[in-house]
């Protein structure tokens, strides 16, 4: 019964080897632009691949473009793309950032997704949860400065929206809408 249930879920997504790279054919012509550029709330599904159980949520990406700011409008088609594979949130999330700084060769990108999971235990309780994972690459990951901007940005607008931030909590180093700076670690 699982196979068969494995193979009715993976006939609505998409295959591990489709083609990637089609959300960026039309890609927008080169603009000279090398600031943070933020695309947030970006709605995603997907099946876990080992219980078929749905999971949904929103993902927040920067991307500093290395000069040419082209192919960002695609980037929501593109999270959504890897969401519809039978999927693990940690691998969408490092697929998504990787193909990202492979394709559109930006100086880095960090990319944030929260995704709303039931899990279950082995009493067959089912309690739902929140789960927070990140993909931090290029100067992302080597300016720290860089990565609590990027953070400040979400933590900033997830309150203004009334929405649960993407940034790590209680016990983790995160910065607040103060004026402190600090590191956080997403990595």
């Amino acid at each position: 019964m699982r196979r068969g249930a494995a193979s009715d879920v993976e006939g609505t997504y998409t295959r591990p080897n489709s083609d990637q790279r089609s959300p960026l054919r039309n890609a927008v012509p080169d603009v000279n632009y090398d600031e943070m550029v933020i695309v947030r709330s970006i709605d995603y599904r997907s099946v876990r691949e080992h219980q078929l159980l749905p999971f949904l949520g929103q993902a927040h990406v920067a991307a500093i473009p290395n000069g040419k700011a082209d192919g960002l409008s695609k980037i929501p088609r593109i999270g959504k793309m890897f969401a519809r594979r039978l999927q693990a949130q940690e691998r969408m999330t490092q697929q998504t950032g990787e193909f990202l700084q492979e394709t559109l060769h930006p100086k880095g990108v960090a990319w944030c997704a929260r995704g709303a999971h039931v899990l279950g235990d082995a009493g067959g309780e089912e309690r739902e949860c929140a789960i927070v994972t990140s993909a931090i690459l290029g100067i992302f990951k080597t300016n720290h400065v860089t990565r609590a901007e990027f953070l400040r940005h979400l933590v900033r607008g997830d309150n203004s929206h009334g929405r649960a931030s993407c940034t790590p909590s209680e016990g983790r180093n995160t910065p607040s809408t103060r004026s402190r700076v600090s590191e956080p670690s997403l990595t």
